[in-house]
């Protein structure tokens, strides 16, 4: 009877470690969770000055497909469809490193779908009227740039450049 009864209370002792184990574990993980969720993300925004400082001679153009880029724009229901074609489109490589660069450039060679991707995705969400307002291009070009640099993490694309037609 008392080897019984030392017995269960060994089991108990047992299950009430396990038990906090467990319940340490899982605080542990959502308070992980909780801090990844709550840390801001970092977003590359330095770069969006750096062409200013750069000259011409300092940026490294890397041409995207070349057939360009046409895709439709974003029209309410009682709008026909407008089509926007990007002519030409590259972006400026930031080149005052340029091994650095070239290895840049190698890296982006292989995911130039994902580029292309984000632009289409960026003049899918544009209007005619936006685009062809005063410094609609402009603000075109700011987003397209500041949405690559976010989508590689990096100060090294400093210019977006492409003639634009919407029709």
């Amino acid at each position: 009877m008392g080897n019984s009864k030392t017995m269960m209370i060994i089991i108990l002792a047992v299950l009430v470690v396990l038990i906090g184990a467990i319940v340490a574990g899982v605080l542990l993980i959502t308070s992980s969770i909780n801090n990844a969720i709550a840390a801001e993300p970092q977003i590359v925004t330095e770069a969006i000055f750096a062409p200013e400082a750069l000259g011409e001679a300092d940026i490294r153009p890397f041409q995207l497909t070349s057939g360009g880029i046409t895709t439709n724009l974003l029209t309410s229901p009682s709008e026909t469809n407008r089509f926007v074609r990007l002519e030409s489109p590259a972006i400026g490589i930031n080149n005052l490193d340029p091994d650095e660069a070239e290895e840049f450039i190698l890296m982006i060679a292989d995911r130039e779908i994902i580029i292309v991707d984000i632009i289409t995705g960026i003049l899918r969400r544009s209007t005619a009227e936006q685009l062809n307002s005063l410094g609609g291009v402009d603000v075109l070009r700011e987003e397209i740039l500041i949405s690559l640099q976010q989508a590689f993490n990096t100060h090294l694309i400093v210019r977006v450049y492409f003639g634009l037609i919407v029709q």
